[in-house]
């Protein structure tokens, strides 16, 4: 279980039924009289759990108890041994997240369930609705956004947000003028282009086409090809004609 936002680091909790669940493989070793169900084991399980939870160095006590454990008189002293050194190894590897009076401490959950339904209810109900497709680059920042809504800290993290987002558009934004204006003695190289050269004559001395004389469309203007503008339209009469008729 992962826990933790807004630049800080991710802190690694491991589920708190470890302990009972690995102290169960104890039992095909143990000897009869204090096998699992027996009370000699139950108490000792409840013991070793209740350090475990509540102790501040509850990991390093189950440790040394554990170590403590005699497997000479169990049935079957190499599957004994077996099984308490890989209860052994499982908790060193883990034992920065087996801290569990540590992390109750700071308000965080020890149990596996609340991670669990928060993958369905905040993960899975965002991101896996009907026709919903995202690129991979996209999952965390939504996933990371999804988790401070629902956390109701939005309030507390906007701002934060905000402040990077515009950080990040100013230095692209200084990142493009730099490259429009390069400080004096740095020579930039033109791009290649097939084009020819541009005409440096001005505009109004080039020769251009006339598209008005005497206020008559020449047969060069735009609009010349359009008959419906310019010229008589077929079948009609001038006004004459039509006064005569």
């Amino acid at each position: 279980m992962g826990a933790g936002s807004g630049g800080r680091a991710a802190l690694r909790c491991g589920a708190y039924p470890g302990l009972p669940t690995r102290g169960r493989a104890f039992d095909s070793g143990c000897p009869a009289e204090s096998g699992l169900g027996t009370p000699v084991f139950t108490t000792w399980l409840e013991q070793q759990a209740h350090a475990l939870k509540h102790a501040a160095d509850g990991a390093r006590q189950v440790l040394a108890a554990l170590a403590r454990l005699s497997v000479h008189a169990a049935a079957d002293p190499i599957l004994a041994a077996e099984a308490r050194d890989g209860a052994v190894a499982y908790f060193t590897k883990r034992l920065a997240q087996v801290q569990y009076a540590t992390f109750q401490a700071a308000g965080y959950p020890i149990g596996s369930g609340s991670t669990e339904s928060a993958n369905k209810v905040v993960v899975e109900a965002r991101l896996k609705g009907s026709g919903m497709h995202w690129a991979r680059e996209h999952v965390n920042p939504l996933v990371a956004l999804r988790t401070v809504a629902c956390t109701d800290r939005w309030a507390e993290v906007w701002p934060r947000i905000t402040t990077r987002l515009r950080a990040e558009a100013l230095q692209r934004h200084r990142a493009r003028w730099q490259r429009r204006h390069p400080p004096p003695g740095v020579l930039i190289t033109p791009p290649s282009s097939d084009a020819p050269p541009l005409d440096p004559t001005p505009i109004s001395r080039r020769q251009r086409t006339k598209t008005i004389v005497n206020g008559r469309p020449t047969a060069s203007h735009p609009w010349k090809g359009h008959r419906f503008l310019f010229g008589p339209a077929p079948n009609t009469l001038s006004t004459s004609e039509s006064r005569k008729t």
